[in-house]
């Protein structure tokens, strides 16, 4: 890692924001890697070629393995630039934020991101050379779990590829059964010798719930004497007491006497026939009833006969006709004939 260069906080909050945004663009393109590669492999399944999808789908799961990494490694970046001032007057790590240094000095020389190997600098400077040699052996174990696993390449086992196979095949649609072998390794996993399965059960509830006695069905019999509408008892229930002495069950129970009414109540007389009732007084306007709309004042009188309108012309001033029809049109069409 060689000399650490001073510790700038301008520096650190920079770079952690330019990995944020580097993290995205290699995540979206091995997103896009496995997309293609999918497709790829549901063709080598479709033609039966299940070695050569065997072989693909170790890279597929390690690309998986790498993009949930790196989401990780977004939140961890987003955090610390949160925290940039807390950083910054720390003499030591923080408590809190011992996990994410850590993880991201732990992070720098596994990915594929130059903005964390400026982090891990900027952390050196701060904190010493001696932490982040330590974090980058992960000798604490503070590192992230989930990065310490997926970040590194592995080779998948074969119950593991299998079953990606048949996601891979149902998501495409295709026919896959694997081969008997696998199919039997996967239905029928051996325990390695010496195994002895760990198993502690939680009680129900939430944590640090107190462990109740469990409850008694049927119930028990209530304390005492019961009332006189439960003899006899139940059938199936035992250990009821006995009956107090002189007592007689009643089935059904006698309905409640009736309500009587006070010594000093006094019947109201009745009211007098011909006396009238007193008239109901009138009932208040009702301020939100509807009233008609006025009538408009400005609209026009009916139109009258045209004062200007010219007199009818008498028969004396209607002039003949231009071509008066004679009298003899018959015998103008006769001479016309004779003519001919």
């Amino acid at each position: 890692m060689g000399n650490a260069p001073n510790y700038s906080a301008e520096r650190l909050r920079t770079n952690l924001q330019m990995g944020v945004t580097r993290i995205g663009i290699l995540k979206n393109k091995k997103m896009a890697r496995n997309y293609s590669l999918k497709d790829e492999i549901a063709g080598y399944l479709r033609n039966g070629q299940e070695e050569m999808a065997m072989i693909k789908v170790e890279g597929y799961i390690n690309t998986e393995n790498h993009i949930a990494a790196l989401e990780v490694i977004s939140i961890i970046c987003a955090q610390c630039i949160e925290r940039i001032r807390q950083i910054s007057e720390s003499r030591s790590v923080p408590p809190d934020l011992r996990a994410a240094i850590e993880t991201l000095i732990w992070s720098a020389s596994r990915c594929e991101c130059p903005e964390l190997i400026e982090v891990r600098a900027q952390f050196a400077g701060k904190y010493g050379i001696d932490f982040c040699k330590h974090a980058n052996d992960d000798r604490d174990g503070f590192v992230n779990k989930s990065v310490l696993a997926k970040l590194v390449a592995v080779v998948p086992t074969e119950e593991e590829k299998t079953v990606k196979l048949q996601e891979i095949a149902s998501e495409k649609r295709v026919d896959y059964v694997p081969k008997n072998d696998v199919r039997h390794n996967i239905q029928n996993i051996v325990p390695p010798t010496g195994y002895t399965p760990q198993y502690n059960p939680q009680p129900a509830g939430y944590p640090g719930m107190p462990n109740y006695p469990p409850a008694q069905y049927p119930p028990p019999p209530p304390q005492g004497y019961p009332g006189p509408g439960q003899y006899p008892p139940p059938q199936g229930y035992q250990g009821y007491p006995p009956p107090p002495e002189g007592y007689q069950a009643q089935y059904p129970p006698p309905p409640p006497p009736p309500s009587q009414p006070p010594a000093n109540y006094q019947t109201p007389p009745p009211p007098p026939q011909n006396e009238q009732a007193p008239p109901s007084p009138p009932s208040p306007p009702n301020p939100y009833k509807s009233t008609p709309a006025p009538q408009n004042p400005y609209q026009p009188p009916p139109p009258s006969q045209n004062p200007y309108k010219p007199p009818p012309p008498s028969e004396a001033q209607i002039p003949p006709p231009q071509n008066p029809v004679p009298d003899d049109f018959d015998s103008l069409e006769a001479r016309f004939r004779k003519l001919k």
